[in-house]
């Protein structure tokens, strides 16, 4: 029988004094991220910046040495408008 790891007590124990500095072009890097492929810790690095003519995107990547998953996340970082336009 497997016998899993409760992940929710290692997410705890890892990276909880991260501090994250979301200014536009500044590049954060949290060096104690969870790798959900081993458990082991990973680096994030994350980066919000302006796209001209579009809106504001978080840029995340994630690579962890002890098992060399690698991912790599674009996500909305502004806000959401309260109307769109036709």
């Amino acid at each position: 029988m497997t016998t899993f790891q409760d992940i929710g007590a290692t997410a705890e124990t890892v990276g909880e004094a991260a501090e994250i500095d979301l200014a536009l072009d500044n590049v954060n890097i949290i060096p104690d991220s969870l790798c959900m492929a081993c458990g082991a810790s990973g680096e994030t690095r994350l980066m919000m910046t302006k796209i001209p003519l579009f809106r504001e995107v978080i840029i995340s990547s994630f690579s962890c040495d002890a098992c060399g998953e690698k991912n790599t996340e674009v996500q909305f970082g502004g806000e959401t408008q309260e109307r769109g336009c036709r």
